[in-house]
């Protein structure tokens, strides 16, 4: 065996086998026969919790002709990410999947991340096969799938990031968060959740990614401050103080707004509707958001319609989803109703969420509502309900 990664790792592994594909080898074992055959060893590094692993093994992992380019090109193995951390660690895995190929030099020649179809997948492991670099070849696919959606310069960043090219991957980053809504209305989830956590553990590895981030929160508090914060502002302000952990600004920001009756306040309150409810800040959810019973009929109607829409019966598990968030939504502001003695309008609160799900986890979640409400009467009311329709 060549001196190189092989030497270097040190590390016996005991394989888990998923598929014929792969192999029932150490990793020693997997890089000798590699050597031996001419071949690559290409390991799928999973973990037991990962959702596009497991879609991985349901489908890509499958297909006759990926099992055909996996034994014809590699010997492949399988390795649980969380049971092999000194590997993972010794060969940078910081997402799952991770598909790694190293060569007869014990060198890794590429990588792929996230999740891909058969296609997808022996179209990008060909391309590692003929030692492209993986740069070029993340670079050929923005420029054929569109540079200007930043949903593709995400994955673009990725394999900069995968490839230690922090700058660039950053300056890429930060273009989705500052333009990528010019590109892409879309993409505001996105913007907001998964590319804010994706700078923020850049800047584990490079912290100007966080000194960036700092930047744009500070221009967002300057506009709080001035009144001049639009509606995209007052989001970014909370979530850019989310990841930078500055939560106990972001409310002492909302309290001064509050002071002053500023026309940003329930703006600014309506985002920080989680962190006032685990305050028990009932009153000021409620001038917030003054109708609850209108917003739970609005999320009900909006469930029902796309419940009803056929493109959804391919997907139950996400119905399901949605009905549960429904109803989790609704509890928390049949707590905030009863926090603050709307009786009448908590039971119509709690009629429309039994009417929508009348399941026992339900009524469970309700009582829990009530009980940090601290209206009893409340609970033993639920309690005598859930007794009723559910004991044998």
């Amino acid at each position: 065996m060549p001196k190189g990664l092989f030497f270097i790792i040190g590390i016996t592994l005991n394989v888990i086998i998923a598929h014929d594909a792969f192999q029932n080898f150490t990793f020693e074992q997997a890089c000798s026969e590699a050597e031996k055959n001419k071949k690559l060893v290409m390991i799928d590094f999973y973990t037991t919790w990962c959702g596009p692993c497991k879609r991985l093994d349901r489908t890509t992992w499958k297909d006759a002709q990926v099992k055909k380019w996996l034994n014809d090109n590699t010997i492949a193995l399988k390795i649980d990410a969380e049971k092999e951390r000194a590997l993972s660690k010794k060969l940078k895995i910081k997402a799952y999947p991770t598909m790694i190929f190293i060569n007869s030099k014990g060198q890794e020649q590429g990588r792929i991340v996230g999740y891909r179809n058969a296609s997808g997948f022996i179209a990008d492991a060909q391309e590692i096969l003929k030692g492209k670099d993986p740069i070029a070849i993340a670079k050929e696919k923005l420029e054929k799938k569109g540079k200007d959606d930043p949903s593709n310069v995400m994955r673009y960043a990725r394999v900069l990031i995968q490839n230690e090219k922090y700058e660039e991957a950053l300056e890429k980053l930060l273009w989705c968060f500052d333009h990528g809504l010019e590109k892409k209305s879309s993409f505001v989830g996105v913007r907001s959740s998964f590319l804010l956590s994706e700078i923020s553990h850049l800047g584990k590895e490079y912290p100007q990614a966080i000194t960036a981030l700092s930047k744009r929160y500070e221009e967002r508090k300057q506009k709080m401050n001035n009144e001049t914060a639009r509606k995209m502002d007052i989001s970014d302000f909370v979530t850019l103080g989310e990841v930078l952990k500055k939560d106990s600004e972001v409310m002492a920001m909302y309290d001064q707004l509050s002071d002053k009756q500023s026309v940003n306040r329930s703006l600014l309150g309506r985002q920080l509707f989680a962190q006032l409810l685990a305050l028990k800040r009932y009153k000021d959810i409620i001038h917030d958001n003054p109708d609850l019973l209108q917003q739970m009929d609005k999320e009900i109607a909006s469930y029902q319609k796309m419940q009803k829409s056929p493109s959804m019966v391919k997907y139950p598990s996400l119905l399901t989803k949605l009905r549960k968030m429904a109803v989790k939504n609704g509890a928390k502001y049949y707590e905030v109703l009863l926090g603050i003695n709307r009786t009448q309008d908590a039971q119509k609160m709690q009629d429309k969420i039994i009417a929508f799900d009348a399941t026992e986890p339900t009524y469970h979640l309700l009582i829990q509502h009530a009980q940090s409400a601290n209206v009893q009467n409340a609970v033993n009311s639920l309690q005598e309900l859930l007794r009723t329709k559910f004991s044998k």
